[in-house]
């Protein structure tokens, strides 16, 4: 099983499919090409489409595609928040924190109207509940 995990082809193929299925829905590609653009959101994006097939990996029956596409979109909300607050150095006050904190909520509603699937939806909704 260890070895499965670490199997970067297998990782990168199924993140590789996951960016060609955004791709392929030209409303969605056009935000994904938003998050393209920030090199640190996008970084993150991929970091956690990775860990996420990683992880499923281990399991049986889950759709690995479809595991990458949530780990790729799932900030997908953070285009919605302004770019001051995205980037602003040091500590957030309470207004900006609140406001941040609307972009699981903002990535939801913009996919719910964009992918069928709420597996996705809901990773985006989700992602930052402990």
């Amino acid at each position: 099983m260890s070895v499965e995990l670490l199997d970067d082809k297998k990782i990168t193929k199924y993140i590789s499919l996951g960016i060609m299925d955004i791709l392929n829905n030209s409303e969605l590609s056009e935000l994904f090409c938003e998050i393209i653009q920030n090199r640190q959101l996008y970084g993150h994006s991929l970091d956690t489409a990775r860990y996420a097939v990683q992880i499923g990996l281990i399991h049986k029956n889950i759709d690995l595609i479809e595991l990458a596409e949530a780990g790729l979109l799932h900030d997908i909300g953070k285009i919605d928040i302004p770019i001051e607050i995205i980037y602003k150095p040091g500590k957030l006050n309470d207004y900006e924190r609140m406001v941040m904190n609307t972009h699981s909520e903002k990535g939801c509603e913009r996919l719910m109207q964009l992918v069928e699937s709420e597996n996705i939806q809901d990773v985006a909704l989700h992602h930052h509940e402990y």
